[in-house]
């Protein structure tokens, strides 16, 4: 566990960075949710960093690249959420079809028994 009072390191960031975007592709969610977790206690340390002093440009490169890449994985959370949105809107839209033909289908079954 980072304590707040250091500087996360690279490393860390990177692998964040990496893990973050393998979940989005893959559309694991639940780890999507983890590692956003995660990156906001990274995010924590980082300001108590920054109250010290400067960040180093190293620092600086990989939090840019981690910012692009949470951008990213927002952005792909929320297609598929509009994606689910139709889905269940069109099955919502068909209910009353569907249920119109599980009672033609007992219906039929009523009069074959």
């Amino acid at each position: 566990m980072l304590e707040l009072n250091t500087t996360p390191p690279i490393a860390a960031l990177q692998s964040l960075t990496q893990r973050l975007r393998d979940a989005g592709r893959a559309g694991d969610w639940n780890a999507l949710a983890r590692l956003d977790g995660e990156l906001a206690l990274l995010l924590r340390a980082v300001q108590v960093a920054r109250i010290r002093g400067p960040l180093s440009e190293g620092l600086r490169t990989v939090l840019a690249q981690l910012q692009q890449c949470h951008e990213e994985q927002t952005q792909r959370c929320a297609q598929a959420l509009s994606q689910l949105q139709g889905v269940m809107w069109r099955m919502s839209d068909g209910r009353s079809r569907w249920e119109a033909y599980a009672q033609s289908e007992s219906w039929h079954e009523e009069r074959v028994a």
